[in-house]
């Protein structure tokens, strides 16, 4: 069986396909002839099943699988506003800063879009303020400025003058992550969202 009859089998198989002739590259398979005589010999095996009726087999097994998997996929799918029967309501937590309707307001729009996706999801919105308790940024921006000002500094630096302090504003985005982890931790698990 050649390259050629292998494509063209396919081709009548699967259809819409083209077969695209090009010059050998240097390393191509130059083919080889293979025999199943031994196999007959030693095992008593002799093939049965002739490549065309075999690669009809295999190509309906794939759309036959990738059917169920389709299926499978679209059952798992919960359309927004339907929750599972089964699952508890969403729970969402919004997290914002205490400091004025530039925050406040982002923080309200996103809760009314949850709510109106799905009237059931229980939505909490926790506005943080300086000395609030474990805020992640604030606690470790205090606990960092404190520590290294410069970093301090790099964070408050305007945007454009940020190319000169690159270095700095990784190493303080480093240590704000650091920081800040646990006390974010904490309030998610507080709050438990799904």
């Amino acid at each position: 069986m050649t390259i050629k009859q292998i494509a063209e089998t396919v081709k009548e198989l699967i259809g819409n396909v083209e077969i695209v002739y090009t010059p050998a590259r240097p390393g191509d398979f130059g083919g080889k002839i293979v025999s199943s005589q031994r196999a007959k010999a030693e095992l008593g095996w002799t093939a049965a099943t002739p490549f065309s009726e075999g690669v009809g087999r295999y190509v309906a097994w794939r759309r036959e699988q990738a059917a169920k998997q389709a299926e499978a996929e679209a059952i798992a799918v919960i359309p927004a506003g339907e929750p599972d029967a089964e699952a508890r309501p969403r729970h969402v937590l919004i997290i914002s800063a205490d400091i004025g309707e530039g925050h406040d307001l982002p923080a309200r729009a996103v809760a009314r879009e949850f709510r109106d996706e799905d009237p059931d999801a229980q939505i909490s919105i926790v506005q943080r303020a300086p000395g609030d308790g474990p805020d992640p940024d604030q606690d470790a921006a205090r606990e960092l400025a404190d520590h290294v000002p410069l970093a301090a500094l790099a964070v408050r630096l305007p945007v454009h003058a940020v190319h000169v302090l690159r270095p700095t504003r990784w190493f303080a985005r480093r240590m704000l992550t650091a920081l800040g982890r646990r006390g974010l931790m904490r309030l998610i698990r507080a709050h438990n969202p799904t």
